[in-house]
């Protein structure tokens, strides 16, 4: 079982479904709420039965950083149309919006957290097979731009951020 010790736990309440032959996950997937319940909790309520979205995402994170996961990382999602080989990150944002500072820390954490769990490299994905951290358009879905371009352009500094916390052991709540 992979639950992030950091994310408040807040399981969706779907059909959860193991990790095709086990397979370690290849990256992390941005994706934006696209100003749809911007809480956690609106986040969550999207995914389950009778929400919207039948495709929860492993986590969710708030514009003032507080972070929750959905499902845990042993299971796939289908968050991606084009791949279940990655894990999944919703950020409450609205199309062109850049992601928040405390968001950019708290996804940082949650990616130096999934390389030190499954060995995922701190590198930029760019399209589907990639490793890394990508974003949901990547795959070339019916999802223009999701998460925007803004969000796209930050990934160096969540690597950034990531490559820091893995560096000296830091925590969120190191982070100035």
């Amino acid at each position: 079982m992979a639950i992030c010790s950091y994310a408040q736990w807040m399981p969706v309440k779907t059909k959860q479904e193991p990790r095709r032959n086990g397979a370690n996950p290849k990256g992390l997937i941005l994706h934006i709420t696209d100003s749809r319940n911007n809480t956690l909790e609106g986040i969550l309520s999207t995914f389950s039965p009778g929400g919207s979205n039948p495709f929860p995402s492993h986590f969710g994170v708030q514009t003032n950083g507080r972070f929750g996961q959905f499902i845990d990382t042993k299971y796939h999602d289908w968050a991606e149309e084009w791949s279940t080989n990655y894990i999944s990150v919703e950020c409450s944002a609205s199309p062109g919006d850049a992601l928040t500072y405390a968001q950019l820390y708290t996804v940082g954490y949650l990616y130096a957290w999934l390389a030190e769990e499954y060995g995922i490299p701190l590198v930029i994905a760019n399209k589907p097979g990639d490793e890394g951290l990508g974003y949901h358009s990547m795959g070339k879905t019916g999802h223009k731009l999701c998460p925007g371009t803004h969000v796209i352009q930050q990934r160096s500094t969540i690597l950034s951020i990531a490559q820091y916390m893995l560096t000296f052991s830091a925590s969120p709540a190191d982070i100035p």
